[in-house]
């Protein structure tokens, strides 16, 4: 039978870097939003999206854990520039991650969970190639990330007892847009996400995140 997952408590921490990447990322948001020409094609698109990540904790000294599949959400801003091509997009959200343990007990093969709950901003310019009302784009960045809640089964609880402040992680992304109603557009975006530093260090080692995520996007065009 699954074990049933517990809440960690949080060691305390220095809460500075989170609200840093809080600012940087809402500066950088204004500026290029008011970097941004008039007469570009429209200008910027604010949104909301939900979608499903698969995720798999990768150990530095230990077999990497079974794909997890939960939720991520959040708000993004995606940027036109003078390069009719070339966008930027901003990113908060939170995502669900994690990975399941399969472990041998005398009762047989037990499987145990274990979910990190991140706050997520990310950066990542975008190509788009344009036809009619679709679009397609690929793109490219990076993301910072700080954990905000952490849940697992009790035998697994050691390994997250010294989570790390921030996290640094490498993205790519490739979608479709639609637009409709002249304002208002959807995508379907498939992502990966790899942490690059590590998470947690546990004693067994570093622990890692690998992510693909599945998202619906829907935005609207001010002033198109």
């Amino acid at each position: 039978m699954p074990r049933r997952p517990v809440s960690l408590k949080r060691p305390n921490r220095e809460q500075e870097p989170l609200r840093l990447s809080l600012t940087l990322a809402c500066l950088l948001g204004l500026t290029l939003t008011l970097a941004a020409p008039a007469d570009a094609q429209g200008t910027y698109t604010a949104g909301a999206l939900l979608g499903q990540v698969e995720s798999r904790q990768l150990h530095s000294h230990a077999d990497d854990t079974e794909a997890r599949t939960d939720v991520v959400f959040g708000a993004f801003v995606d940027v036109a520039t003078p390069l009719s091509w070339l966008h930027i997009g901003l990113e908060a959200s939170i995502a669900r991650r994690g990975g399941d343990y399969q472990t041998t007990t005398a009762a047989g093969p037990t499987a145990q969970s274990a979910r990190i709950d991140y706050l997520s901003f990310s950066l990542m310019p975008a190509v788009w190639h344009d036809f009619g009302p679709f679009a397609l784009y690929v793109a490219a960045g990076f993301a910072r990330e700080s954990d905000v809640g952490i849940g697992s089964t009790a035998e697994l609880a050691p390994l997250f007892d010294e989570p790390s402040s921030n996290v640094f992680a490498l993205t790519a992304a490739a979608g479709l847009e639609v637009s409709f109603m002249r304002k208002w557009s959807a995508r379907l975006e498939v992502r990966e996400l790899n942490q690059v530093s590590p998470a947690f260090r546990a004693p067994s080692g570093d622990i890692r995140h690998r992510s693909r995520e599945f998202v619906i996007k829907v935005g609207m065009r001010p002033g198109a």
